[in-house]
């Protein structure tokens, strides 16, 4: 991953727009690009004005794992670029090899703080991925809730990312910068997803979903891998690229919107609302926001259930974006309710247990563990003084 030196120089013709971002002055800023080292504070106030993350100008250890996972990555960028040409989500302006130095480097930094602690991969051995059907999607997101919902087949599941980190182990990070959707890797025997943050938070608890659907679709083919998803190339009508995308889709819509629980709500909806006939914007933009998801996943899933005739998902979600600017917008003229709410962890909960289990062994100082982590010393302290959970 470029250090604060190298990415500095490479933006030196944005020194003044950095300046004025980050509170640095053009002159500390042609410091640091000559080599100056740079304080935890100004590694903060840097990493929020470039748009990365502060763990990204963090050194990686020595050897060549981080280099094995950058040329995954990297061959994950060259499929996509085989396949859509152009694909203009994948581009960046200093280079689409930015998104693998990225990830790779976070998963360098998590596999050197967890030290070849305890494997969570164990939760794929119930799953199997017989063929990339739509019911075979169906099947394994029904089998998905039987294990780790309590055979929950009717409730939203806006705790999916709790779920994801507590009891699947993954070590889920919300990243900022990268022009993806999502991002999902196995290595070294740790499951790992990124997930970009997003003003509506329902796009992301799709693409966790999705990236859920890549494990249990890859898990019997190969003991390690990375998949990038670029930007606007997750969602019910992003278009397929391919069976595995289409899979991942059909498996965060199954899961998210289960079959007995869309049934139940909507004739809650209906009973409560008076409403007959056809299914319409009214009674979709509830279920939506019921379940946490955007509109048109929930269209496109009763779509699927054949409650809606073949293309009228798309149909009304292009009716709501005429007459009315987008779906939500709708929902605001109808003064509907807010959606559940979903939230995702700011430091995946297993390297924060590792992070203090570190300082308490004298392997990391504070300083150290908190530039890793990006949090703050107070909130790493207060971590310090609370039990860790057993390895």
């Amino acid at each position: 991953m470029a250090t604060v030196a190298e990415e500095l120089t490479r933006r030196r013709r944005s020194f003044a727009k950095i300046a004025l971002k980050s509170g640095l002055s053009v002159e500390r800023l042609e410091s640091l690009a000559n080599g100056a080292e740079a304080t935890l504070k100004e590694l903060r106030v840097l990493a929020q004005a470039l748009g990365r993350a502060i763990t990204d100008f963090v050194p990686t250890p020595s050897g060549g794992t981080e280099g094995r996972i950058d040329m995954m990555f990297r061959g994950q960028l060259a499929a996509i670029n085989s396949a859509q040409k152009p694909h203009p989500t994948v581009s960046h302006k200093n280079g689409p090899a930015l998104y693998a130095e990225a990830f790779s480097h976070r998963i360098v930094r998590s596999l050197a703080l967890l030290a070849g602690r305890e494997r969570y991969l164990d939760w794929l051995r119930h799953f199997e991925c017989r063929e990339p059907t739509y019911s075979d999607a169906e099947r394994n997101a029904e089998l998905f809730r039987e294990l780790f919902f309590d055979r929950d087949n009717v409730s939203g599941l806006a705790s999916l990312p709790r779920i994801v980190t507590d009891r699947l182990g993954i070590l889920l990070f919300v990243v900022s910068g990268e022009k993806v959707d999502g991002a999902s890797a196995v290595v070294d025997g740790q499951a790992f997803v990124f997930v970009s943050p997003r003003t509506f938070v329902p796009r992301m608890l799709f693409t966790l979903a999705h990236e859920i659907g890549h494990f249990i679709g890859r898990s019997a083919k190969e003991a390690e891998f990375v998949s990038l998803d670029p930007e606007n190339s997750i969602g019910t009508f992003a278009g397929s690229a391919g069976k595995e995308e289409a899979y991942c889709n059909a498996f965060a819509s199954c899961l998210l919107l289960p079959r007995a629980g869309v049934g139940v709500t909507l004739k809650t909806i209906r009973e409560q609302t008076g409403i007959r006939g056809n299914l319409g914007d009214l009674e979709l933009l509830l279920l939506a926001r019921a379940y946490g998801v955007s509109f048109e996943v929930a269209a496109k899933r009763c779509e699927d259930l054949d409650l809606l005739p073949e293309g009228g998902a798309r149909s009304l979600y292009e009716e709501l974006k005429k007459k009315h600017g987008g779906p939500e917008k709708r929902a605001v003229e109808l003064g509907l309710p807010d959606g559940v709410e979903i939230s995702f962890p700011s430091v995946p909960p297993r390297l924060l247990d590792a992070a203090v289990r570190g300082i308490r062994d004298g392997d990391v100082s504070i300083g150290a563990a908190a530039g890793l982590l990006n949090v703050s010393f107070g909130a790493l302290m207060r971590a310090n003084r609370m039990p860790i959970a057993s390895a």
